[in-house]
């Protein structure tokens, strides 16, 4: 054998050997590491910390009602004698998933309110029960409420029914004001001395004689 041959063997010999080694190393790996699979699985809720699964729900409720109380404040008409005022009551509105459906859905559950139904003797709904939300959208701190048969109301009930709409909305957090529409036209309801312009925003300082809350 040359020594030139000799030579050749000795320098590849290193080479052989690192290779050797790597190919141990990636039989290792491939051994010891951690499956995977070919689809991703849920993890068992059993299987998370009691903190983790309490803080979840707490946001998941805390997202769909935008920070809204499920609890809405309804007020309806109180009558001693000749004297008639506004008397809230509360009410759960459930099933809100929407933060801006909840002003629709809380005018929906005054106009449904009978009196007699949830015990509270002694109080009236001046809202034709007929009456159903058009629109009811928030513009602001205004809400842009649409109602039909609201002018089947006469006299002073009309009064009474638009400050129920009016007391009732600005019980919700960041409503102001009502800015009311009859049957899809701008409308001017009855406010304690005269009439509202069409188009008014209508406050509770419009109902200084109902305005006691």
């Amino acid at each position: 054998m040359s020594d030139t041959t000799l030579r050749s063997r000795r320098s590849l010999r290193p080479l052989v050997v690192l290779l050797a080694l790597l190919a141990a190393v990636g039989l290792a790996a491939s051994g010891c590491g951690i499956p995977t699979d070919a689809a991703a699985r849920p993890i068992n809720r059993d299987a998370l910390p009691e903190t983790l699964v309490s803080q979840a729900t707490t946001t998941t409720a805390e997202t769909n009602l935008g920070g809204l109380n499920p609890s809405a404040k309804l007020f309806l008409i109180s009558s001693k004698g000749e004297t008639e005022s506004l008397s809230p009551i509360d009410v759960e509105i459930v099933n809100v998933i929407d933060p801006g459906s909840y002003p629709r859905e809380v005018i929906e559950q005054l106009i449904a309110q009978q009196p007699r139904g949830v015990g509270s003797n002694g109080l009236t709904n001046a809202i034709p029960p007929t009456s159903n939300v058009l629109n009811a959208s928030v513009d602001g701190d205004v809400l842009d409420l649409d109602l039909s048969d609201l002018g089947a109301v006469e006299g002073s009930g009309q009064r009474l029914a638009a400050a129920q709409i009016v007391f009732t909305a600005t019980a919700i957090p960041g409503i102001r004001g009502v800015r009311f529409s009859i049957d899809g036209e701008p409308a001017a309801v009855p406010l304690d001395e005269h009439a509202a312009d069409v188009g008014q925003i209508v406050t509770r300082e419009d109902y200084p004689s109902l305005n006691t809350f």
